[in-house]
């Protein structure tokens, strides 16, 4: 697990790239290395998880920067392209950590627990019911099936990832436009 004094290194941090200016729009995933004083280094994966998510750039970096842990600032989006970046996550041995006022939402909570080591602030994180794309042509008959894919899916997911399915159940129980911050 992740030190106070980390946690707290990595608030100021987050607190600084605020005051910077935005990250990312959020349309589109970026993924920034960076090193703290202390020289613990990170990725910072920012922006909306997107169906076509080139997540090579990923990989590349977390091979050549070696981060300790990875961060997130995102709102969600795509629940595909999280589990596969939560995979990558855990392929590389990787830790992720969340603090605030940086915010890891929806989709966003899968790839966090990617994570081999995981640590985050309260109310850091944020789950509620997924949802099908509407940009695509459905079939209404198939939205219940579609729907109980995804959460075997992610139930299998939590599994590997060695998390209780209790969070899919936090999420399921929370409307598609309200947000459930974990306590943690």
């Amino acid at each position: 697990m992740f030190s106070r004094s980390k946690c707290f290194l990595v608030g100021l941090l987050a607190i600084a790239a605020c005051l910077a200016g935005p990250t990312s729009s959020l349309a589109d995933l970026k993924f920034t290395s960076g090193q703290l004083p202390n020289g613990n280094r990170y990725i910072l994966v920012a922006g909306e998880f997107g169906p076509d998510d080139d997540l090579t750039p990923f990989v590349t970096l977390a091979n050549s920067h070696k981060p300790d842990f990875v961060t997130f600032d995102s709102p969600g989006g795509n629940v595909g392209t999280a589990l596969k970046l939560g995979r990558m996550i855990r392929l590389l041995n990787l830790s992720t950590l969340q603090t605030r006022p940086f915010q890891c939402d929806s989709a966003c909570a899968f790839a966090f627990v990617g994570g081999v080591h995981r640590s985050a602030a309260a109310g850091s994180i944020g789950v509620h019911q997924n949802s099908l794309r509407k940009d695509i042509a459905r079939n209404p008959d198939r939205d219940s099936e579609d729907l109980q894919l995804i959460v075997g899916y992610l139930l299998s997911y939590l599994r590997e990832m060695g998390v209780s399915s209790e969070l899919l159940e936090l999420a399921l129980k929370t409307g598609p436009n309200d947000m459930r911050h974990l306590t943690i």
